[in-house]
């Protein structure tokens, strides 16, 4: 749960005599409506206050693994029960800036990692406002702070609305996180334990926390966990093959359809029927969902993760609108237009021009085709087979399986062959 969001300015204040007086001043914050009582400069403890700008200004926040996350942080903080993901920029008049969005220890911050790069970027905007404007204008502070403040409230908003999602939407996360995505593409190799997992995802970010990472996996029924003995060497008295261990029982991908609910509605249409089913044959002849399913995937979760654009397709999931008699479904900070373009430019949506009305309907239904892996019962086999070769390397998420590791991820697909994921 997202508790606040505060956009702070690094000040060195600077007496007459040459010392300095650094404090981080508050230019904005908002504080989510079931933490309405909390004081925000109580959220954040001056000593975290520093640790967190040291770590970004001195570039050690991250291992740089990813250019676009150079400037962001994620971490739990020290002095207070809470955790941070926390943007930083440092403006083109050498002043520095750090948003901070706090939130409750438990709770997924990657989920909300899209939402607050959108934020960054508007503030930057802000930002640079502030550095080449005249500061001593009122009304020009008092505009570029209203901004700001828009700005967070947004933001705030629309993470409180992605936190109750629905079961496709969590489908979306497996592909929307690189270290979910990258945990699936293991998955379907075979059984993975905990500690190669781990070790395969520092790869991506720092200190990954494997139980979230695996939460959506978890709640769609896709993936299970056990704990292994482990066999010990008569010889050596390692203990190999001992620890939990995440076994992939269904696979799950994002696809377009086309959308049941309005092709028969548009059989009923004789205006727009013809107009619809040649959009709908031109698309789906050459759509391929199969040929790049993990970017297709990808592509289609984003569409799914932003609570605006997720309204939308729901919307026209169930019926087709002339613009102009559109309900006006999206938050008083989105603009409708912007976000029909944005579905039609992705090929969700179409636009039908009869006579001189347009009407949007929905062309590609987003939806989640879950299968049984047959395929890892043969790649079971294969690693079990050389399990006797050489000593094994237990941190490769594709190390030789012990027999007891093997049989558990033969028994589990055997178990779960016939259950079925609803959505």
């Amino acid at each position: 749960m997202v508790v606040a969001i505060i956009v702070y300015k690094f000040e060195l204040n600077p007496s007459e005599d040459g010392e300095i007086e650094p404090e981080f001043s508050i230019l904005s914050s908002q504080v989510a409506e079931e933490h309405s009582g909390v004081n925000v400069r109580n959220l954040v403890a001056t000593n975290d206050l520093f640790g967190i700008f040291f770590a970004h200004s001195a570039g050690t926040s991250t291992k740089q693994k990813a250019p676009d996350k150079k400037n962001f942080f994620v971490g739990r903080l020290k002095e207070t029960p809470y955790k941070v993901m926390s943007y930083y920029k440092q403006e083109v008049d050498q002043s520095h800036y750090m948003t901070l969005c706090v939130f409750k220890l438990d709770e997924d911050v990657d989920m909300f990692e899209g939402l607050i790069k959108l934020l960054a970027e508007k503030l930057d905007a802000q930002f640079l406002r502030l550095a080449k404007g005249n500061l001593r204008d009122v009304n020009f502070i008092t505009d570029v702070r209203r901004a700001i403040e828009n700005a967070v409230k947004f933001t705030l908003f629309q993470i409180g609305r992605l936190g109750n999602l629905e079961k496709i939407q969590k489908v979306a996360l497996i592909y929307a996180s690189p270290e979910r995505l990258r945990t699936l593409e293991l998955l379907r190799g075979g059984p993975v334990s905990r500690k190669a997992l781990t070790y395969e995802l520092e790869k991506i970010k720092d200190y990954p926390n494997i139980d979230i990472i695996l939460k959506p996996f978890l709640e769609l029924n896709i993936a299970r966990r056990d704990w292994a003995r482990g066999i010990k060497d008569r010889k050596t008295g390692v203990v190999r093959g001992e620890g939990e261990f995440i076994f992939l029982i269904k696979d799950v991908a994002l696809v377009r359809r086309p959308p049941p609910n309005i092709v028969d509605q548009m059989k009923k249409d004789s205006k727009l029927h013809s107009l619809y089913e040649e959009k709908v044959k031109v698309f789906y002849d050459k759509y391929d969902p199969f040929a790049k399913v993990n970017e297709e995937s990808r592509f289609l979760a984003r569409f799914l993760l932003d609570p605006d654009l997720f309204d939308f397709f729901a919307l026209l999931k169930e019926k087709y609108f002339p613009a102009e008699k559109i309900p006006k479904i999206s938050s008083e900070f989105s603009n409708s237009t912007d976000l029909l373009n944005e579905l039609k430019k992705g090929d969700v949506i179409c636009s039908l021009k009869e006579k001189e009305t347009e009407w949007y309907a929905l062309l590609g239904e987003i939806t989640p085709i879950v299968v049984f892996p047959e395929y890892i019962v043969s790649k079971i086999k294969d690693r079990v087979v050389v399990q006797a070769l050489g000593e094994v390397d237990e941190t490769l998420t594709d190390a030789p399986l012990t027999t007891e590791v093997a049989q558990r991820g033969l028994e589990l697909l055997e178990a779960t062959y016939h259950e079925k994921t609803q959505f």
